[in-house]
């Protein structure tokens, strides 16, 4: 069908059609159609936001410094601590207790990166 022979209304009705009958795959083509046509027509421009393929963005987070010493210490000194909860940065035992709740002080002024964790 040629939409651009057909005022903007019409090809929303289709769209809004379209929705009410479950054909998503195409109420989403025709509301990409639709804001290529009339780019100004605003209801055409809200379909095809809504309706378009969603966009993932990655964003790299840098890695915490001194993780890999942090687990390595974990692994090694682990035997000591079983049960306990521990807080370690790049590879120093920063506390321990039974309990997380008793590490809060502790956790609240550990430099951003440290490792809490309750060791198994």
């Amino acid at each position: 069908m040629d939409w651009a022979a057909h005022p903007p209304s019409e090809l929303a009705r289709a769209i809004e059609l379209s929705l009410s009958l479950g054909s998503y795959s195409l109420a989403a083509e025709l509301s990409q159609k639709g804001s290529q046509l009339f780019p100004e027509h605003e209801q055409l421009k809200r379909a095809a936001q809504a309706l378009s393929a969603p966009v993932v963005r990655r964003v790299p987070i840098p890695k915490a410094g001194g993780l890999d010493d942090s687990r390595a210490w974990i692994r090694k000194e682990a035997p000591k601590y079983h049960g306990k909860w521990v807080v370690v940065h790049k590879g120093t035992l920063l506390g321990v207790a039974d309990r997380l709740k008793e590490l809060e002080t502790i956790i609240g002024q550990a430099p951003e990166g440290a490792l809490v964790t309750k060791v198994l």
